[in-house]
């Protein structure tokens, strides 16, 4: 055997060796930043929406979650839910389009929400099956996980009792 076929033979099990290393050093997905860890989630999403106007075409990550009526007669927080919505972990987008009696102002336009909104994992726990968006009159939303039925957020019920309050 001459000597670049010794070097090849170790440089060869050398990286194989390597490769094992950085598998087992990955673990089985439990870890952050693993190579086997989830990058995304399955859940189903209801959009809930505080606003004093009907909206619709809401799009979580450029991926259509919904839209929502928002009846001048009923209190806010009037939703919708689409199943089986895969969202990626990170940053997200969120946007909606207005809607209203004809001739409301910006019927039409689009809006998109003003804070940032990140999906950790940390965020999501475990078993969850739900993702609560919830759409603010200030151009803020929520994303609220659960693994039940998702009922209006704390800052949702407070929009929705002063909206009853002057519609008695």
């Amino acid at each position: 055997m001459t000597i670049f076929g010794i070097h090849r033979n170790i440089s060869g099990r050398m990286l194989v060796l390597g490769s094992l290393f950085f598998l087992f050093a990955c673990g089985e997905g439990k870890q952050k930043g693993s190579l086997f860890a989830t990058k995304q989630i399955v859940v189903d999403v209801v959009v809930f929406n505080y606003l004093n106007r009907p909206i619709y075409d809401v799009y979580l990550d450029g991926k259509m979650v919904g839209g929502s009526a928002s009846l001048s007669d009923s209190p806010y927080g009037q939703f919708s839910t689409i199943a089986g919505v895969v969202v990626p972990l990170g940053p997200q987008t969120l946007t909606w389009i207005l809607d209203g009696p004809k001739g409301m102002f910006r019927n039409g336009e689009i809006d998109s929400v003003k804070n940032s909104l990140v999906i950790t994992p940390e965020l999501v726990p475990p078993g969850v099956r739900s993702l609560g968006v919830h759409i603010y009159p200030d151009n803020t939303a929520e994303l609220i996980f659960s693994k039940d039925v998702l009922e209006q957020s704390e800052r949702g019920l407070v929009y929705a009792k002063e909206f009853q309050k002057h519609n008695e």
